[in-house]
């Protein structure tokens, strides 16, 4: 369980060597379910003080808590594994030498990975820092989610070839 928190940081540093140690030892199904669900609870557990402060709309807070519970925990893993698949196939089509549970990881670690920093928006949301920086910041942490997405899918899918980059 320690090298599970040492990897989620050791991911800002090292992205490729975690990643590429990640899909040498792929884990079972079972942990990659873990895996995201645990993504989409820091999410949601992150999105909770924006969900309260923002609440305009004059709906009671326990339904627009429950909605977003639901849609994080119900439906975005699905729509998460269904990505995965999605990216699995594209890839095959292109000659990607993977597995399905490579493309899973591949997508899912990333996932995990940027839950630091979608806290850290929050929190510095939460601080009513200007909307450019607000802005930059998500367009950072975006940016940084593809590029890991698209580091773990080319070491999966075309490890020869990420190798040599």
């Amino acid at each position: 369980m320690k090298q599970f928190w040492v990897d989620i940081f050791q991911t800002y540093s090292a992205p490729k060597s975690v990643l590429a140690r990640k899909l040498a030892d792929i884990p079972g199904e079972p942990q990659l379910l873990a895996y995201v669900v645990f993504a989409t609870i820091l999410s949601f557990l992150a999105r909770l003080p924006g969900v309260i402060d923002g609440n305009i709309t004059g709906q009671p807070l326990e339904a627009l808590v429950g909605a977003n519970f639901v849609a994080s925990i119900i439906f975005a893993p699905l729509f998460f594994y269904a990505l995965a698949g999605l990216t699995r196939l594209a890839s095959k089509v292109f000659g990607g030498k993977g597995s399905w549970q490579s493309a899973r990881l591949a997508l899912f670690w990333p996932l995990i990975a940027l839950q630091p920093l979608l806290i850290m928006a929050q929190f510095l949301e939460t601080l009513m820092l200007p909307a450019l920086a607000l802005v930059l910041g998500s367009l950072a942490s975006g940016l940084f989610f593809l590029w890991l997405w698209y580091t773990g899918m080319q070491l999966s899918e075309w490890p020869e070839q990420a190798e040599n980059a």
